[in-house]
């Protein structure tokens, strides 16, 4: 989709850790804001979705959560898949194996990281 007149601001958030696709990203301008996602089978970015502003909707705001949402989920994703895996080792285990304790301390720790938001 192509915009003309209107002056536009692009917002580019930051690298994801590991990721096959680019980020998604804003286009602000007066009236909404554009949100580009790459398109794999056109192998480029593209809108695929618009936010618009009225009286009681900060289109800006909502097209910034919307793109945060999805990249912190894509940065996050294998974090979430490890904490999935360790609960799971403990909820078939028939009692706290070490290998299920050490897997869930590993991992829980490297979620309190992320929230803290260190390394």
């Amino acid at each position: 989709m192509t915009r003309t007149n209107k002056k536009t601001k692009r917002v580019a958030h930051n690298a994801p850790v590991q990721s096959t696709s680019p980020r998604w990203i804003c286009h602000h301008h007066a009236s909404g804001s554009d949100i580009e996602a790459y398109v794999e089978k056109n192998n480029r970015l593209e809108v695929i979705a618009e936010t618009h502003q009225t009286e009681f909707v900060d289109a800006h705001a909502n097209a910034e959560l919307i793109v945060s949402a999805v990249n912190d989920y894509e940065k996050h994703q294998k974090l979430i898949a490890d904490l999935t895996n360790a609960l799971e080792l403990c909820l078939n285990s028939k009692g706290l194996s070490w290998e299920a304790e050490q897997e869930t301390g590993v991992v829980l720790a490297r979620a309190h990281r992320v929230v803290l938001g260190e390394k």
